[in-house]
């Protein structure tokens, strides 16, 4: 019954710093929440970072349906390997299923290697 929400403010996001490591994805997950109302994510880009300044594009989704019931989870393999990045933004790129720009979502997963 958790989750977390931005204002409604279009490209609304979620930046995530691994502090003094830095992370290789091979995939991600994302988790829908389990609330009424506030709309599901319908469309996004994920980046990374090493400065937290300049951006990479490492995957998209411009416009999907499959988060759209409560609590919906979803795997994201990518075509290959990331670089290692130390920070990275899931941003919202279009309204949510309810047509706000409110970001929505109880869970982030990432999956690959973390640089020691």
């Amino acid at each position: 019954q958790t989750w977390f929400g931005t204002q409604d403010t279009e490209n609304s996001f979620i930046r995530i710093d691994f502090k003094t490591r830095k992370v290789s994805l091979v995939g991600y997950s994302l988790k829908t929440h389990s609330h009424e109302g506030n709309g599901h994510i319908t469309g996004w880009s994920l980046s990374g970072s090493n400065d937290n300044d300049d951006w990479t594009l490492i995957d998209s989704m411009p416009m999907t349906d499959q988060f759209d019931s409560l609590g919906a989870e979803r795997y994201y393999q990518l075509n290959s390997e990331a670089p290692y990045y130390r920070y990275f933004e899931l941003k919202q790129t279009r309204q949510n299923t309810m047509g706000y720009h409110n970001l929505r979502l109880s869970g982030i997963e990432f999956f690959g290697s973390v640089q020691q």
